[in-house]
């Protein structure tokens, strides 16, 4: 199941980045990450792959992770979306809900939580 998936990946903190990236990719099809939020929406909005999954920060320069999120449903582009977060405030998860996030994920980023996840969203 997980080797056929495709996913984007934004994180801005590097350490954290290399980490999930070192690790799922190994077991998944692809990984194309980013440390900006706009990047990513052009590369969403012009890439002709079809992405099985989004896993965002929230907090990130020049866009942050739910103005992200707000963006790609105000364009149509629905792709189940895991918030990866250091932010847990009910402030944080109460916009997630309302984005209709699939999964809040709490930093520091416990690795097989996150492949459970995956593995569960994108079996639906």
């Amino acid at each position: 199941m997980l080797k056929d998936l495709r996913i984007i990946y934004l994180e801005d903190e590097e350490l954290i980045k290399e980490s999930v990236e070192r690790t799922v990719s190994k077991f998944i099809k692809e990984l194309v990450s980013f440390t900006n939020p706009i990047e990513a929406l052009e590369f969403i909005e012009n890439s002709d792959r079809k992405f099985d999954l989004i896993i965002t920060d929230i907090q990130m320069p020049r866009m942050n992770g739910l103005d992200f999120i707000r963006e790609l449903k105000s364009k149509n582009i629905d792709i189940p979306i895991v918030v990866i977060t250091a932010f847990n405030t009910e402030e944080h998860l109460q916009a997630c809900e309302e984005l209709e996030v699939e999964e809040v994920i709490t930093k520091p980023v416990n690795l097989i939580d996150l492949f459970n996840k995956i593995e569960n969203i994108c079996s639906k």
